[in-house]
């Protein structure tokens, strides 16, 4: 998987922990990757997770769920104690904790909510205290996004950046906010990006997009692709891809997504694929597959391998088909290294097998390394015999040196023994032998240039 779109992902996640709370009283499934929620009765919407009946209704001054169930007044400085009490030492990991809590924190009137964030200031443990404090921000942020937002950008100048610090809390506001009011969001991000191009991944003005196009994409599809037109920069722009991707099962949007990379140029259209078709992967596998297959032939193979990179990790043997049919024989080096790295992580017997099942080639060179630099510690054995069978001279020479030094390490002897064997020439060895004796790991030419002079 790219690593544009491994950001991405990460990115979603982290505004999922704001919105947590909302999953104890709400419908929930889970997917591969992401969160969706289902409501049956409108309710208010966490940090990408939206409500799919009330994903935009309840803006400011609405009342919602959360008016009733706080009916009055309550004791901010209890409930902060209990709330510890029941996230315990976890703190934001405690996912479970989270929900428990969140559920209570729902009982709190939003005019008690800035009372409640200055008791959780207090708190010792500081994910805990995180925790806490993007829920209160997010179910603020329901309410009235400016007021919140102005808030936390207080904290953000007196705790710092950082997902435990002030930014932590600006990003849970802009994610519910963004989503709440898109069109208000977008108007503070148009004026807050041109001075806060740099703000950082988290507090950063950047980092409201996922909000935003969350909420846009499920008003006006088509509008929200246009918009996107408006980011300048491409990491911001996979960042609104991230929040739009929620959406994708949606027969409209996966149409305006169609629309918007037949747009693109070639440089853009492959930049955004890899942001895009990793996360349709894991979240509908089956529906990218056929948006994939109706597209022009030109965007077609690179939407499949994106596709099938991604679903190396969620059924192997599926990626591994979808990749090597939309392989020409120039991707293959790439392809089958890609392959091999995916499966020799997890099974090495299998990633070995694999190789020895593929035809036998120069092609194989680049899985040949990748597969003995995985499993060297492991098993050296293993991976110095699949090493010498490299067919380039110099990858060769390079990794069988690499999987020796590491099994010397390990087993100094049988790395000695396994040498005069490698397929090196002596003076390969030699210098080899050097290196290892200029890194101060003591003399062992004795029995490696020893088989050699036997031989």
């Amino acid at each position: 998987m790219k690593p544009t779109a491994i950001i991405v992902l990460l990115l979603v996640w982290l505004g999922t922990i704001g919105g947590a709370y909302f999953l104890g009283s709400n419908n929930s499934q889970s997917t591969t990757g992401t969160t969706a929620v289902q409501a049956s009765t409108p309710r208010p919407s966490g940090p990408l997770l939206p409500s799919t009946s009330n994903r935009l209704s309840a803006g400011a001054g609405t009342k919602t769920e959360s008016d009733d169930q706080a009916a009055g007044p309550v004791d901010v400085s209890s409930l902060m104690k209990k709330a510890q009490m029941m996230m315990g030492s976890g703190g934001m990991m405690n996912f479970n904790g989270l929900i428990d809590v969140g559920t209570m924190l729902k009982t709190i009137p939003y005019d008690q909510i800035p009372d409640a964030i200055a008791e959780a200031e207090a708190i010792k443990n500081p994910q805990t205290k995180q925790g806490i404090i993007m829920m209160l921000m997010s179910r603020w942020a329901e309410k009235d996004g400016r007021a919140a937002l102005a808030h936390a950008e207080k904290m953000e100048k007196v705790s710092g950046g950082g997902m435990l610090g002030g930014a932590g809390a600006k990003m849970a506001v802009l994610q519910t906010w963004g989503q709440r009011e898109p069109d208000a969001a977008w108007e503070w991000y148009l004026e807050d990006s041109k001075s806060n191009k740099n703000g950082g991944m988290f507090g950063g003005s950047g980092m409201a997009l996922v909000g935003i196009f969350n909420g846009l994409v499920s008003k006006d599809p088509a509008a929200a692709f246009e918009r996107l037109g408006q980011v300048e920069d491409m990491q911001s722009r996979q960042m609104a891809l991230g929040g739009m991707m929620q959406h994708i099962t949606d027969p409209k949007v996966q149409e305006a997504l169609g629309t918007y990379l037949t747009s693109l140029d070639e440089t853009d259209r492959a930049m955004t694929t890899q942001g895009v078709m990793g996360q349709w992967a894991m979240l509908d596998p089956e529906g990218m597959m056929k948006f994939a297959e109706s597209r022009p032939d030109d965007e077609r193979k690179d939407l499949v391998r994106q596709a099938g990179q991604t679903m190396l990790f969620t059924d192997p043997d599926k990626g591994i088909d979808m990749i090597l049919k939309n392989s020409d024989e120039k991707d293959l080096p790439q392809s089958y290294q890609m392959i091999t790295q995916s499966i020799a992580s997890r099974d090495p017997a299998k990633a070995e097998a694999w190789i020895n099942d593929q035809p036998q080639g120069p092609e194989l060179d680049p899985a040949k390394n990748s597969y003995a630099l995985t499993v060297a510690q492991r098993d050296p054995e293993s991976a110095m015999a699949l090493a010498k069978t490299i067919t380039d001279e110099n990858s060769r020479t390079e990794t069988v040196g690499q999987v020796y030094k590491q099994w010397y390490q390990k087993d100094a002897a049988a790395a000695d023994a396994a040498l005069p064997e490698s397929g090196l020439s002596a003076e390969a060895v030699e210098l080899l032998l050097q290196e290892i004796d200029a890194a101060g790991q003591g003399s062992v030419k004795g029995a490696a240039i020893g088989g050699f002079i036997g031989n």
